[in-house]
Formats: structure tokens, C-alpha cells, sequence
């Protein structure tokens, strides 16, 4: 099957793919889970609905609160500095898909990659990420693929891998 499609990222795409990526990850995850259930607790306790000993160590958790937060907003502000440093991700790019490989084209930069260099697969956000390192990936919409089309990147990169 031989197919081509012209995809593109917006900054605000980059961010909800980054995000996406951040919260697939398992410690992550525990530590905001955390964090809301024992702001939920203080807000119940201040409310005297449950009463619990938790108001002396409201600024404790507050401020652990905050840093959360803070977490969020320096790592969406390295996200922006990182999509406008890239001028090639923000270009549009063609991508030819074949059995051998996939060949991408944009202003800047052309080349191919063999499916064996695909290390795996994800679904982020509206997007299929192909990972051709731990970090590194081609981001290809799923809107602008048929589901036969899904199917056969999906296969080839599971192929790939035996």
C-alpha cells in the first residue's frame, strides 16, 4: 500500500501533545491524584463537612499545590520555546507512506525513514506518533488517514519489531 498525506502542527497541537505525553506517565499521575485528593479533603474540612486533623498542615499542602502548578505553566512555556525555535516541525510536510519506508518532504529537509527504525507507536491527541527514539517522534494527524491507512502504519511498525 503506497499512500501520501500533508500534515502539519499547530503550537497549540505541540502543547496537547506534550501534555498528552506527561500525563501517560504513571508517577505523574499518582502525584496530581494525590494532590487533588488532599486539597479535596482540606476543602472539606474547612467546609466541616469531614473533619479531619488536616488545617495544620494546610500551608504545607497548599504551597506543594502551587508548585504543581508551577510545574505546569514553566513546562507549557518550554513547550512554546521549543515549537518556535523548530522552524522545520512548524512547516508543513508531505509524508509518502510505502512497504519500505516513509519519505517526508518539507521547505527545509527531505528524507526517508526504513520501517525498522520505527521503535514503536502512539495515539496522542489526535495524532499518531511513530517514535524513531525515546523522545523523538513524526506526528502524523489521524484525521487525515482512513482507517485501512491507520491500520497498515500500525501493522508495519508491529512487523517491523519480530
Amino acid at each position: 500500500m503506497n499512500f501520501e498525506i500533508e500534515s502539519s502542527i499547530t503550537l497549540k497541537e505541540f502543547i496537547l501533545i506534550s501534555l498528552g505525553i506527561l500525563y501517560r506517565r504513571t508517577l505523574f499521575i499518582l502525584i496530581l491524584c494525590a494532590f487533588l485528593l488532599l486539597n479535596g479533603f482540606i476543602l472539606l474540612s474547612k467546609l466541616d463537612i469531614v473533619h479531619l486533623h488536616l488545617k495544620d498542615n494546610v500551608p504545607v499542602i497548599t504551597n506543594l499545590t502551587i508548585f504543581l502548578v508551577l510545574i505546569h505553566v514553566f513546562y507549557i512555556v518550554s513547550m512554546v520555546r521549543q515549537y518556535r525555535s523548530a522552524t522545520l516541525l512548524q512547516q508543513p510536510r508531505k509524508l509518502q507512506f510505502s512497504n519500505d519506508n516513509i519519505a517526508y518532504k518539507t521547505d527545509g529537509a527531505s528524507g526517508f525513514i526504513e520501517w525498522r527504525y520505527i521503535l514503536k507507536y502512539k495515539f496522542v491527541s489526535g495524532f499518531i506518533l511513530l517514535y524513531t527514539s525515546n523522545r523523538a517522534f513524526i506526528f502524523v494527524k489521524k484525521n487525515k488517514l482512513t482507517k485501512e491507512q491507520v491500520e497498515f502504519i500500525v501493522n508495519k511498525v508491529k512487523s517491523s519489531k519480530q
